[in-house]
């Protein structure tokens, strides 16, 4: 790992050349593949996270390994992958996004406990990865937009600058922590299926045309809604199954049925949709009251209301898809 410097001295922000001589000067110098993946460590649950890199910490680390912690987003130069099918790339892509491949190829060059991180392959794709608790996905995508155009600019050239090496004591015990989170990582990669469904046939305008606006869905279903019209407001759930959504999915599958009634079915379907989004982005949803009352039971230690220990409490929790959907004027 290596701290890249993307001001300079007077505050200024480096330019774009300079920054490539910077990754191509870091690039060169982690060819080595003997080195221990370090950065797996942050794979891991945060209680042993912290006791894991507690070791590297000691004596002459310590203060070189704070700038990974204040860095504004880190930057993985991964390893190419096995080459794929053209119509397994994208899934593959997706995967390695997400996790890298696992302790075998790219896994240990992350860093899972910054907010961003921007992920490049040599010579074939660049994605970026987000924790959506601090940063919504909505602002990410301007920042996406704005790194674009920003690309597009002229840029003058500097005085090249040079990025500095973090070193880690690597211990006994760190190696063994780091083998520890090799495994867990494994495993994980191995638990997770990645498939992307590329849709091309029409975008959210065809919709618009019919005046439908609906995300319905026929199995336990979350769907984010955005409580910023609220103080401290984060998000709350719009539980897209319904009734009516579930008649028009059941009449989809009958071919007996006229499509005049799938239609009126399908507009019903939408008008429920719309209006329980209405009401969950105005605070009349359940879930986050239903959360706030029981943090409230734990935090006073006060015997857990009867609602929160029934089983049907744990089905309402359980999901069986998460939906969500970004609006950009070319994504249609």
């Amino acid at each position: 790992f290596f701290v890249l410097d993307v001001y300079n001295s007077d505050g200024s922000p480096l330019t774009v050349d300079q920054i490539y001589m910077q990754l191509e000067k870091i690039w060169n110098s982690s060819l080595q593949t003997n080195k221990e993946p370090i950065g797996i460590l942050t794979s891991q649950h945060r209680q042993h996270l912290g006791q894991g890199l507690q070791q590297p910490h000691q004596g002459r680390t310590r203060n070189r390994f704070a700038p990974s912690q204040k860095s504004i987003f880190t930057v993985c130069l991964d390893a190419p992958m096995p080459r794929v099918s053209d119509g397994l790339y994208s899934s593959r892509v997706a995967a390695q996004m997400l996790h890298g491949g696992g302790a075998r190829w790219n896994s240990g060059n992350r860093w899972f406990d910054k907010t961003l991180q921007l992920l490049s392959v040599k010579m074939a794709h660049a994605d970026w990865s987000m924790n959506t608790h601090p940063l919504k996905a909505r602002r990410f995508v301007f920042l996406i937009d704005y790194v674009v155009q920003y690309m597009q600019q002229p840029d003058m050239l500097r005085s090249p600058m040079v990025p500095l090496k973090l070193r880690f004591n690597i211990t006994p015990e760190v190696k063994r922590d780091i083998e520890n989170a090799k495994q867990n990582m494994n495993m994980m990669v191995h638990d997770l299926d990645v498939k992307v469904l590329m849709f091309s046939h029409f975008g959210q305008n065809v919709p618009k045309q019919h005046k439908l606006k609906c995300n319905n869905m026929c199995c336990s279903t979350y769907e984010s809604a955005s409580l910023r019209m609220f103080k401290y407001g984060r998000t709350d759930v719009i539980r897209s199954t319904t009734l009516d959504s579930s008649k028009f999915v059941l009449a989809m599958e009958d071919p007996a049925k006229p499509n005049t009634e799938k239609v009126a079915l399908l507009r019903q379907a939408a008008q429920t949709h719309r209006q329980m989004t209405k009401d969950t982005i105005n605070g009349q949803a359940i879930d986050r009251h239903l959360l706030g009352l029981r943090l409230q039971g734990i935090e006073d230690l006060t015997s857990m209301p009867e609602i929160f220990m029934d089983t049907s409490y744990a089905v309402a929790q359980h999901y069986n898809l998460s939906a969500g959907r970004w609006r950009r004027p070319s994504w249609t």
